[in-house]
């Protein structure tokens, strides 16, 4: 029998939060200038928020979450996105944090 031993670093400065909260994220650029999807929110600290996804959006494109935080929309860089079984698991960073 081998032994694995996986190694995990956290990157966090600040715990997350778990939530199940669907937002409704707004996507600026050339590839998708003013298209509108929903995502849901799987945890989120002040830093930036782990999403559960139909689409998989490149690395560094910048988002705008809707519906997460009580004073407005908060802008966000995607930094990895893994794909799952049925939808993509998308990690960002909140911008001027």
């Amino acid at each position: 029998m081998v032994s694995v031993s996986i190694d995990f670093i956290e990157l966090r400065k600040e715990p997350r939060a778990v939530a199940q909260r669907t937002v409704c994220i707004a996507c600026d650029g050339p590839a998708q200038t003013g298209s509108r999807l929903e995502g849901v929110v799987v945890d989120h600290g002040p830093g930036g928020a782990g999403l559960l996804m139909s689409h998989p959006y490149t690395l560094n494109r910048v988002l705008t979450l809707e519906g997460l935080h009580a004073d407005g929309a908060r802008s966000a860089h995607v930094r990895w996105v893994r794909r799952t079984r049925t939808q993509y698991r998308v990690g960002v960073e909140f911008v001027g944090v």
